[in-house]
């Protein structure tokens, strides 16, 4: 256990407020808030508990419409209701009103129909597919409309975590250039299609300022094509307007990020790290280069350094971090000491900076040997006159009340390009007032404050050509009310077609048949986050398919998902960093905190429908998952559920009883050198043990009851493992592992 000295050593008692009600959230069809009632606060400056036992709240609520009937909600929804909501009787009549089929959110595109090519994009730039690289995946030019051809992408970020956070209800059709040489209709074999491809990573613009993101679920970003399903968005073609009241300006601040993602510190949570610092003493030297048109060597440094020691929770060392930091062989920040877990990240104005060839230097010392830190990321701002390099120049610019003129000098001599990527959707081609070694363009003014904007001048030399195609074979809509399935089986291509056999023995099963659905987890993610790998994609599915499944047919409320199944193992390491070999078949969802104990992840996220963070995740509908590796591990699975639903109703000795016992474990809190708060699980268990029903027998095998004996592998406790492999053995509903 661990004193918090934030609030020991406070003013405000803890916690602050005594009660709390969320934001209204729609859950399970109807508007709920959910009040949070702390009846005890600690008070620093007596150093005393107040624990209030009484207290009368009053819920103020407005805005709404006065019910006239009852809510249409099916029996299912009005029982969790009944049990969940204090106020159920008075409420029960403010149900929200469903979507009639008609109303249902619907989609213009087909995956189950004509030719999809999915386009991997790893950097961010211009693209060019000429019509031979659609030959090369089998399609005719011959049969290809020009008009009709769409690409689509999510924009390469993490979908929100919010459910109700704006997000694209469809695939997200972007706008591309597309080149009809000879205006014959048809995309012939040199003909192409350009487009603007934001990798998973980039500067984004972050309302105030310009920020640095990565997307840690993955490193390639898909662009979906298709044609001849309708007609697709082209690029606004936008001369540029002379403005003679327009401000030339000389430079822009140029952006710059360097890191690497290396090192996950507790195996869990999103944060990774580029090196990693051991020991007492180390220095290390990063060499990286910026361009040859930077202004001087004056510019903005900024930097993020994290102590890894003592992030795990048993660990309460004092550690102690002492560092410099060098560019080009000079010091630029000295001293800078900090402690265990925390971190430190700061801006240093220097004037150090080379254009081409750079080196930045950190030089770590640390108070005790097992002591380890990481250098995350360093950022460089710095002034950059607007001359391309290799034939192009991409540059940001805040515009505001006045007009500007761009200039861009070292280009080709002719057929330079402009374009503003500022909306990665909706890119615009700028035409520009002069066209040669100099390209010149003028912008108007913003009428109320000022807009980011980021530009890309290049030449036809500086496109990128597309590699990796692939056909990606049809398969109905996700996003398709007609759709059924009272059970969803999520799980991934290896376990797909074993995963068939779970399927029938749950549509089968007696009592209880319902209607499953097997769905691969690429197709979620191909049409609710673009390919990429995104956790957010499956609670998005979901809650789609919660809301809209089942809605053409004669009972949508039996017909609508109750139950998901996440068939197949997850991992925190996306990307595959430190497990390259590793199949994540279904990600987990990761919440990232600072220590080993409140960084976790959770499957409860994808239920979650209503939530607006990760405080608080509360699943409308049950999920499960199914850690299986490989087919034979769902083939034993299903086994032992046969044999289960077998013996469920056998009155014989050999299996009487099991069907009403259920087992409770809880670890001891012993680890290698923190301490043993070995009430901490005990008394999560035995808080379960008092909510379950009485008709259930209940065998608690709690380590703490149990003789310690050393051995090669460390403490251990040989005759709670004999119990509990003996209790599995006679049966049991439920097991139940705190630790």
């Amino acid at each position: 256990v661990r004193l918090d000295e934030d609030i020991y050593n406070g003013a405000a008692p803890f916690p602050a407020t005594i009660v709390e009600m969320t934001e209204p959230a729609d859950v399970r069809f109807m508007r709920t808030v959910t009040l949070q009632i702390q009846p005890v606060q600690y008070l620093p400056a007596e150093q005393s508990l107040r624990v209030i036992k009484k207290i009368r709240i009053r819920i103020d609520i407005s805005g709404g419409q006065i019910a006239t009937r009852t809510a249409k909600i099916s029996e299912v929804e009005q029982d969790y209701h009944r049990r969940r909501l204090l106020n159920y009787e008075t409420s029960k009549n403010w149900g929200l009103p469903q979507k009639s089929a008609l109303q249902r959110t619907t989609v213009d595109y087909s995956l189950n129909s004509g030719t999809w090519l999915k386009i991997p994009v790893t950097e961010e730039g211009i693209y060019r597919i000429t019509g031979s690289n659609l030959q090369d995946q089998g399609v005719n030019l011959s049969t290809v409309d020009v008009t009709t051809i769409q690409m689509f992408n999510h924009g390469g970020d993490p979908l929100p975590v919010g459910a109700a956070t704006s997000r694209p209800e469809d695939l997200n059709e972007v706008a591309i250039s597309v080149n009809d040489a000879n205006s014959n209709g048809l995309l012939d074999a040199g003909e192409s299609i350009l487009f603007f491809g934001r990798a998973t990573e980039g500067w984004r613009n972050s309302g105030n300022d310009w920020s640095y993101s990565i997307n840690p679920y993955g490193s390639t970003n898909y662009y979906l094509l298709t044609f001849n399903q309708n007609s697709g968005k082209r690029m606004e073609i936008a001369p540029s307007q002379q403005i003679t009241s327009a401000v030339t300006p000389d430079q822009f601040t140029d952006l710059h990020h360097f890191s690497e993602d290396n090192y996950s510190i507790l195996e869990s949570g999103l944060d990774w790290y580029w090196e990693r610092f051991q020991g007492t003493a180390e220095q290390k030297s990063i060499s990286f280069n910026l361009p040859n048109s930077i202004v001087s060597g004056a510019g903005n440094f900024s930097y993020r350094l994290k102590g890894g020691s003592g992030a795990h929770w048993y660990d309460n060392r004092s550690y102690r971090y002492t560092t410099d930091l060098l560019v080009n062989g000079s010091q630029i920040a000295d001293n800078i000491i900090f402690t265990s877990s925390s971190e430190r990240i700061n801006s240093v104005n220097i004037t150090t900076l080379n254009a081409g060839s750079n080196s930045f230097t950190v030089d770590y010392t640390a108070n005790l040997e097992g002591s380890y830190m990481f250098l995350d990321y360093f950022e460089i701002r710095i002034p950059r006159r607007f001359q391309a390099e290799n034939n192009f120049l991409k540059f940001y610019y805040d515009i505001g009340a006045a007009p500007v003129a761009f200039s861009i000098t070292n280009l080709a001599a002719s057929n330079n390009r402009v374009w503003d990527v500022s909306d990665f959707a909706n890119v615009r081609q700028i035409t520009p007032l002069s066209n040669s070694s100099t390209v010149t363009f003028h912008q108007p003014a913003t009428p109320i404050g000022s807009a980011k904007k980021s530009y890309y001048v290049f030449a036809d030399a500086a496109i990128k050509a597309v590699s990796g195609i692939e056909q990606v074979e049809n398969h109905p809509n996700l996003r398709d009310p007609n759709r059924v399935g009272r059970l969803l089986i999520i799980t991934s291509e290896e376990l797909f077609d074993v995963a068939q056999d779970w399927e029938n023995f749950k549509e089968n099963q007696a009592p209880g048949e319902m209607e499953a659905e097997r769905i691969l987890v690429n197709d979620i993610f191909l049409e609710f986050s673009s390919g990429v790998g995104d956790p957010a994609a499956i609670r998005d599915f979901l809650k789609y398919a919660y809301e809209n499944w089942g809605s053409n047919s004669a009972d949508p409320a039996r017909l609508r998902p109750h139950y998901v199944q996440l068939l197949g193992d997850g991992s925190y390491d996306y990307r595959n960093i430190a497990q390259p070999n590793y199949v994540n078949h279904i990600p987990t969802f990761q919440i990232t905190y600072q220590d080993d104990i409140t960084s976790r992840c959770t499957d409860l996220f994808y239920t979650a429908f209503s939530a607006t963070s990760t405080s608080r995740l509360d699943p409308q509908i049950p999920i499960a998952r199914l850690p299986a590796n490989t087919p034979s591990d769902v083939t034993n699975y299903i086994n032992k559920m046969r044999a289960y639903q077998d013996a469920y109703k056998n009155t014989q000795e050999t299996y009487a009883g099991w069907q009403s016992t259920m087992t409770l474990v809880a670890d001891d809190e012993c680890a290698g050198g923190g301490s043993c708060g070995e009430y901490y699980h005990t008394d999560q268990s035995e808080r379960i043990y008092k909510r379950i029903p009485q008709k259930f027998d209940v065998t608690k095998i709690f380590l703490v009851d149990y003789d310690t004996q050393a051995g090669c592998l460390g403490r251990q406790k040989p005759k709670a493992t004999t119990d509990l492999l003996n209790q599995i053995n006679r049966g049991t509903l439920i097991v139940n592992f705190f630790g």
